[in-house]
């Protein structure tokens, strides 16, 4: 098969549009040869491939072909209430054993043992599973085996999922939802996709029988519709072995039902809907163009190359959008013209847009005029080159990195092939076919999908919005009247401003390196510069085609007072939309053609920052960039006011919007209504300038001397010392020493309790719990904070989602900073009944004070320890890592990468120590207790 595909290959090279190439084309897409690919006799696919990334790690896929739209209407919601009911009880780990087992190895509910349902798919997966664990997998296949054919679906645990279900329905029910309930009949007609939504009818979550669940899981969960995909550092013969062995032994279910294929139906007419929702804070129009997808037979060699011309379709339409939004005064928030997959079988071309208020008709005539604009006139030549060089030259750097593909990537394919029929080939497969075959990708043939894509049959409108009395949406006739206008009118082709040269054509002085330090401890140097620069670097080579640069300076918006904060709020947000000395962001877009290097500057209450990303081969355009970012920044007035008015039309309607008026309240309330601390709205807008900006931009990025730059990856450092000489050596120096101000910006002391009513579409409360207070920042204390977060996300998930049956989940976050005062917090969250909140609220409590005062069980603390063992070992091996590493002892003093600031640690960690923290913590803790309810009617 390989020599055959190469010599398509070549084939395709010399001949790229003749008859036979197109014959050529029609060929099968060769199957990755690393995977192991087969059918048992019962009917069950499997997927097995060997994989390291990450080492002694394994993952484990059941991929159902069964979802939503396969109930009948008594089975409203069951699809997704069985994906529930299969980490409540199989044959071989009754109750909870599932999630139990596992966790006893490190591998997490939620992050490592999920599963999700949709329309037409269920799909269960067990993610880094270490191998190295005795029986470990053959536990994971025989968990495979369990979800397959064997679920329990005792009536007590059916009974007991009814109200974690419910309270997933209620947390899904937002402005999103409601309105989808009022577009999904328009746009898919007679179709089984308008009266399903996956989550389902409330009343039959509550009340169906115990027999109708069981019925859809026997109709449905079968060996036919199910595939096993594992992808791991092991061995795929023994594991190849081990599936047909224990998998052959399920029976086919005799005599099945048909899994039918759900059509839409087409229609000649223009179908239109206006779906509106009080909670809504954006106006939005979307035109989708429905057609049949390509079938399964069908997905070849020129559906690849089809794919490719999407690709540089969606690139290019892209790019103008980007161009346009950057000019004068838009007339949209944002746009989007596009073509891609619509739902199975379908694909759609999307002519969408959020409009300004009141302003529809602006956004809809310009979006749709642009749409017009390509299927009139086309793409131009340099359009064409430069989307082309960036497609390349990612895909290059993919090709590079094929071997840090993680194992889940890898089963994201193979879920693809068995649902779809999508091509499941190799990495090295994509760069050498995706190279020829750009080549015999014409300009023509691309312009040319515009006509075939941008056309009124199976054409739906929908605007979707506020429902206010101040807000006035289109109505059909004036939406259909404005497409008539643009269609008649006159559109000029686009005007390609065309290629630039290079970045910088100064030649910089430069300034040498006059002192050097190892840094034995992470194989790591720190140079000086004559500038009063310092500059670390590191090389590492787990990612191939990566550089990363990050450098700090002390102050931050610290040092301005408080009339300055809304331009030192919004000022990372607009600086990258100006571009860079004499470039503004479209042109400069154009000089970084097929290069992969960016750089942004940033600034947060304490440091300003820069971060940035190449391949090895564009780290000189990566440090130009830093060099003009910090020498020469752009201002740019025109790209300033577009951004303005696209923020302030964003933020017209967000006073609608429940979850942005709990964010607000809980941000005033967090930091004690301190005045330094602006909420983004309208009234920001008015307060900030970019003459402002400017200055406030130059005070921090002026005294390079000051900053301390970290560069890691894979090059070599005789190239990364001379282009620091060079660049960063090239910096003003403007002798100062700094650090930020304390401006005193801390949640209230003592206990804070509050009950606030807002106005809600569904009846649900919002449960927020803050504990903080000031501590030692210390590899020690962080650990165990760290600790105790885990447990109480156990805790919680047992005795308020399973036991309560209260929420759908209980987020438990937690923070240990150093500056400007050293501080620990704790923060729980979470939606549920407004009946239930005060106790539920109560249960949050219980749990830490049972650790406070006997300390987490053995069982909790064991899983934690493991699964925070194995992160790190994922963890260690990348770039990242080593860059983080770095930070910190700069930063905070510490070598996070040694032994005795973490293996120690945890290795050490007993119940007691866990009380002895969790008492110490909770002794004098502030507590802010806020909690939303639905203001009475």
């Amino acid at each position: 098969m390989r020599q055959k595909i190469l010599s398509l290959l070549v084939i395709l090279a010399l001949y790229p549009i003749t008859s036979f190439a197109q014959d050529i084309l029609k060929m099968p897409a060769p199957v990755d040869e690393e995977i192991r690919y087969g059918v048992l006799e019962n009917g069950m696919t499997y997927y097995i491939r060997h994989n390291e990334e990450p080492k002694e790690r394994a993952s484990f896929y059941i991929i159902q072909n069964v979802g939503a739209l396969l109930e009948e209407d008594n089975q409203n919601g069951l699809a997704h209430f069985l994906e529930h009911m299969a980490f409540n009880g199989t044959e071989h780990f009754p109750d909870k054993g599932i999630i139990n087992t596992l966790e006893k190895h490190g591998v997490a509910f939620g992050r490592n043992i999920n599963a999700y349902t949709a329309f037409n798919e269920t799909v269960y997966n067990l993610s880094d599973v270490p191998v190295n664990k005795e029986g470990l997998l053959d536990t994971c296949l025989l968990v495979l085996n369990d979800w397959s054919n064997y679920l329990l679906l005792t009536e007590k645990e059916i009974d007991a999922e009814r109200g974690v279900i419910s309270e997933e329905w209620r947390t899904r029910r937002d402005a999103s939802f409601r309105m989808r309930a009022k577009w999904f009949p328009v746009v898919f007609g007679d179709s089984k996709y308008s009266v399903r939504d996956v989550i389902g009818d409330l009343d039959i979550i509550k009340n169906h029988d115990y027999e109708t669940l069981r019925k859809f899981y026997h109709d449905w969960y079968r060996t036919d519709l199910q595939a096993i995909a594992m992808v791991g550092d092991f061995d795929v013969d023994e594991m190849e072995a081990k599936v047909k062995e224990m998998f052959s032994k399920i029976p086919a279910v005799e005599n099945a039902q048909e899994r039918p294929f759900f059509e839409v139906p087409e229609h000649d007419e223009t179908r239109f809907v206006v779906a509106t929702d009080k909670e809504a804070q954006l106006s939005q129009i979307q035109v989708f163009m429905k057609r049949r997808g390509v079938d399964k037979k069908d997905k070849n060699l020129g559906y690849i190359r089809d794919n490719y011309i999407t690709g540089l379709f969606n690139t290019m339409m892209s790019e103008r959008i980007s161009e346009l939004l950057q000019k004068g005064e838009p007339p949209f928030i944002n746009g989007q013209v596009s073509n891609g997959g619509f739902i199975r079988g379908y694909e759609a071309s999307v002519i969408a847009t959020t409009a300004k208020p009141n302003q529809e008709d602006i956004a809809l005539r310009a979006i749709y005029t642009e749409a017009l604009r390509v299927k009139r006139h086309g793409f131009t030549a340099g359009e064409s080159n430069r989307a082309k060089t960036n497609m390349l030259t990612s895909m290059e750097s993919a090709y590079k990195q094929r071997d840090k593909i993680r194992n889940d990537a890898y089963i994201s394919g193979m879920q693809k092939h068995f649902l779809t029929g999508e091509p499941l080939t190799s990495a090295e497969f994509d760069w050498q076919f995706g190279q020829k075959i750009l080549e015999t990708i014409q300009l023509d043939e691309v312009s040319a999908k515009a006509k075939e894509w941008i056309t009124d049959k199976n054409r739906a409108i929908m605007i979707l919005g506020p429902e206010s009395e101040d807000i006035k949406h289109l109505s059909k006739e004036e939406a259909m009247a404005i497409l008539a206008e643009v269609e008649q009118s006159e559109i000029t082709p686009y005007e390609d401003e065309g290629e630039v040269a290079s970045l910088i054509n100064e030649e910089l002085a430069g300034s040498k390196i006059v002192s050097t330090k190892k840094l034995d401890e992470f194989n790591a140097v720190e140079w000086k510069l004559a500038n009063n620069a310092t500059v670390i670097y590191r090389h590492a080579d787990y990612e191939k085609d990566n550089v990363s640069l990050k450098a700090y300076s002390l102050g931050g918006t610290s040092k301005f007072e408080n009339d300055k904060m809304a331009s030192a709020m919004m000022l990372p947000q607009f600086i990258g939309a100006f571009g860079v000395g004499e470039f503004d962001a479209v042109t400069l877009r154009k000089v970084l053609t097929g290069k992969k290097a960016s750089l942004q500057a940033g600034m947060s209450s304490l440091m300003e920052s820069f971060n940035g990303s190449s391949t090895p081969k564009d780290f000189e355009t990566m440090m130009q960039l830093l060099y003009l970012q910090f020498a020469n920044p752009r201002f740019d007035e025109e790209a300033y006011s577009a951004l303005k008015s696209r923020y302030i039309a964003y933020l017209a309607n967000m006073a609608n919007d429940p979850k942005k008026i709990m964010g607000d309240t809980l941000t005033r309330i967090m930091t004690n209504y301190n005045p330094r601390i602006r909420l983004m709205n309208s009234e920001l807008f008015e307060d900030i300038s970019i003459q402002e900006m400017e200055t406030l931009y130059n005070d921090r990025f002026i005294d390079v001397g000051d900053f301390t730059f970290f560069i890691v990856g894979n090059i070599e450092e005789a190239i990364v010392k001379e282009m620091a000489e060079k660049y960063i050596g090239s910096l003003k120096d403007d002798p100062r020493t700094e650090k930020w101000i304390d401006r005193q910006v801390e949640a209230p002391k003592g206990k804070t309790e509050k009950v606030i009513e807002i106005a809600l579409e569904t009846a649900k409360a919002n449960v927020n719990i803050n504990l903080n207070k000031e501590m030692t920042y210390s590899p020690e204390s962080n650990i165990k904070l760290s600790v105790l977060k885990a447990i109480l996300d156990l805790r919680y998930t047992e005795e308020v989602r399973e036991k309560e049956g209260g929420t759908y989940g209980v987020s438990v976050r937690s923070s240990s900073s150093h500056f400007p005062k050293e501080e620990k917090s704790l923060q729980m969250q979470f939606d549920c009944d407004p009946e239930k909140a005060e106790h539920l609220k109560s249960i949050i409590f219980r749990e830490i004070d049972k650790i406070a005062e006997n300390g987490p069980t053995a069982e909790d603390l064991d899983k934690v320890v493991k699964n925070m063992k194995k992160n790190r070992e994922q963890t260690k091996p990348h770039n990242g890592y080593w860059m983080s590493s770095l930070y910190n002892y700069y930063v905070h003093g510490y070598n996070s990468d040694a032994k005795e600031n973490f293996e120690e640690i945890v290795d050490s960690l007993t119940v007691s120590d866990i009380k002895e923290f969790t008492t110490g913590f909770l002794k004098g803790v502030n507590i802010v207790d806020v909690v939303f309810k639905p203001k009475a009617e």
